[in-house]
């Protein structure tokens, strides 16, 4: 491999690793099965260049409400009903 081909190489794999940390929240988020997905993503890509934006969106991807949760606590309310 030529010196082009390696740096083209690196500048792909660097270019990955970028992407896949910038999109980790909402990575994390699917992972998670928010009830919000659609949200985090809009949120991560528009707003995650900033600093705050990204690490809102981590803490928003790890601690935010699951569609689990979220059955859980219908249950619980029309149970009241």
């Amino acid at each position: 491999m030529s010196a082009d081909g390696a740096s083209v190489a690196v500048g792909i794999i660097l270019i990955l690793a970028g992407v896949s940390i910038y999109l980790l929240p909402f990575s994390i988020g699917c992972r998670r099965k928010l009830s919000s997905l659609g949200a985090l993503f809009f949120v991560n890509v528009f707003f995650g260049w900033t600093l705050l934006g990204w690490f809102a969106c981590l803490i928003w991807a790890a601690a935010g409400a699951t569609k689990a949760q979220d059955a859980i606590y219908a249950g619980q309310s029309g149970a009241k009903s």
